[in-house]
């Protein structure tokens, strides 16, 4: 059942992956509270968000404008990256795929998965 879960989330997250690259531009970076570095703050796109009971997908901006789309769990609270690159001028630039473990959040990326997992959508 594990297995099925977590192919399951690793589907989620590539079909969301595929989304991206036409729907990019209209992604909703809204800041995340208590991650301001060097004058800027994290942001989670709002409206890209994908849910699937404990387990979520979702757009992430750096306070240095790189992109990273994570899958995680919002009960284990573990995270993994999916794709990483960089946001210019409003689009996305993907610049690697990913298919790493799960692995538990820093600090900043704490912050970020409770934001996420505490939005409606």
């Amino acid at each position: 059942m594990k297995f099925i879960s977590l192919t399951l989330v690793a589907a989620l997250g590539v079909l969301s992956l595929a989304m991206r690259a036409s729907a990019i531009s209209d992604v909703v970076w809204k800041p995340v509270p208590g991650t301001k570095i060097n004058n800027d703050f994290w942001y989670v796109g709002t409206n890209t968000i994908n849910r699937q009971g404990a387990r979520i997908t979702f757009d992430v901006r750096t306070n240095s404008k790189q992109y990273v789309l994570y899958s995680a769990n919002c009960q284990t609270r573990m995270m993994q990256r999916l794709a990483e690159g960089s946001v210019k001028t409003g689009k996305i630039v993907v610049y690697e795929r990913y298919r790493e473990a799960y692995f538990p959040p820093n600090q900043v990326q704490k912050k970020v998965l409770n934001y996420a997992c505490t939005q409606k959508r």
